[in-house]
């Protein structure tokens, strides 16, 4: 269909519904809904910028930007108005270990992994590694997570703060 057009809004609107509709299908079908919207996501970054104007792919591209942004600024928002400042201070402990834990497991795979395929292909540079192990490092889906975490755990509140 996005072939056919050329209305950028159009167009920009179906994507939204292929995104929207990937996760309901898969939802009823009792798949994940997440993985569909990726899925739908890939097959309509390939395929469907073929038939597109390059008016429509530069409205697209900035549409979806913005709307990552947006969702990305609403889960910091949400967690900052769910987490308690003083609770962060009694806390803080827990929540450096957390952050060594996660950043020396993070370096133990990173530099791990890439001298394990050193060993039979070219090997990574250094400057690569260090990139590698601070790059990416995005706090949006462990919020996320941490969000979605059900009232009934135990220590919910120690691990949203």
């Amino acid at each position: 269909m996005i072939a056919r057009l050329d209305d950028y809004l159009i167009e920009t609107t179906l994507t939204t519904v292929l995104a929207f509709g990937a996760y309901l299908v898969a939802e009823r079908l009792d798949f994940s809904g997440v993985l569909a919207v990726v899925g739908a996501g890939i097959v309509n970054g390939n395929i469907g910028p073929r038939g597109m104007s390059p008016t429509t792919r530069i409205v697209l591209f900035n549409f979806w930007e913005h709307l990552a942004f947006v969702a990305n600024s609403l889960v910091f928002l949400l967690i900052g108005l769910d987490v308690n400042i003083p609770q962060i201070a009694a806390n803080i402990g827990p929540i450096a270990i957390a952050v060594l834990a996660v950043l020396a497991s993070r370096a133990l795979v990173v530099y791990g992994l890439t001298w394990l395929t050193g060993l039979r292909g070219p090997k990574t540079p250094r400057a690569y590694r260090h990139v590698l192990l601070w790059g990416a490092l995005r706090g949006a889906i462990g919020l996320t997570l941490a969000l979605s975490l059900p009232a009934s755990l135990a220590d919910r509140e120690l691990l949203r703060v």
